[in-house]
């Protein structure tokens, strides 16, 4: 049976994802579940596929993903859209104890800014939120409403933003490409920094007339101002374009077609 490693634990909005993909699937998979994205990358060995989160409405890119998707070369295949939607839930009229995963927390700011607590306790994930929330009295969490269970008080639609997505990405370690593809996503690796570099790069994929749909410029930790640049393209299907780009770049990893 082939195997699925994500960052868990279950009942994750990484999970949804996961279970998205598992349905597209015509065979059986199984998902094994790690704390950190650093310990699903290092797990990659022992797993067909992985599956993390890439980037959010209101955050951005996830940095840590694609700095270690670089880093262990993996190939994205396929990508999924989970709706983000959080709940307050509560079990005092004036708790005195908050819990909430650090991203959630930034995401409810608005819905939190006129509350005041003794203290506020950032999670690892969303399921510790709601598991210390039930162990402790006079308390509150943020959670993400499809673990909601509708006999606890609650308020629901707490984000920042109701229309708040997060794009995960199913990475494999072959490369791939399916018959039909919209985008592509490649790293231009910056080994000869000099003026104009990025000017020549986009050039490149103006004269192709190759739509850039972003650009996220990441450190290359050789010195400070050296910067990698990730980049996303709309390729709708023109796959030897692509590789006409790529042939005329330098130091170019092709890191995902889907």
């Amino acid at each position: 049976m082939k195997s699925i490693g994500i960052l868990g634990p279950k009942g994750t909005f990484t999970e949804i994802a996961a279970r998205k993909f598992q349905d597209d699937l015509n065979f059986t998979t199984e998902l094994f579940y790690y704390d950190t994205i650093d310990h699903v990358f290092s797990h990659f060995k022992d797993h067909d596929y992985l599956v993390l989160p890439f980037e959010n409405t209101i955050d951005g890119y996830v940095q840590r993903t694609l700095d270690l998707l670089l880093t262990y070369k993996g190939f994205i295949i396929k990508t999924y859209d989970v709706e983000i939607n959080f709940s307050y839930i509560y079990n005092s009229s004036h708790p005195k104890h908050l819990f909430s995963q650090f991203k959630a927390y930034n995401q409810c700011l608005n819905f939190l800014s006129n509350k005041i607590y003794t203290s506020i306790h950032k999670t690892a994930n969303n399921v510790e939120s709601l598991n210390l929330f039930i162990q402790t009295s006079e308390s509150a969490a943020i959670i993400p409403t499809h673990l909601l269970d509708p006999s606890i008080p609650h308020i629901k639609n707490i984000g920042d933003q109701n229309d708040n997505h997060t794009r995960f990405i199913v990475i494999q370690k072959e490369k791939a490409s399916l018959e039909y593809s919209k985008h592509a996503y490649v790293v231009i690796l910056n080994q000869n920094d000099k003026p104009g570099i990025l000017q020549n790069i986009l050039n490149v994929f103006y004269h192709k007339n190759i739509n850039l749909t972003s650009i996220m410029s990441r450190p290359t930790r050789r010195f400070i101002g050296s910067y990698h640049f990730f980049i996303e393209l709309e390729i709708n299907g023109e796959l030897d374009k692509l590789h006409e780009v790529i042939s005329s770049l330098d130091n170019v990893t092709l890191l995902g077609i889907y």
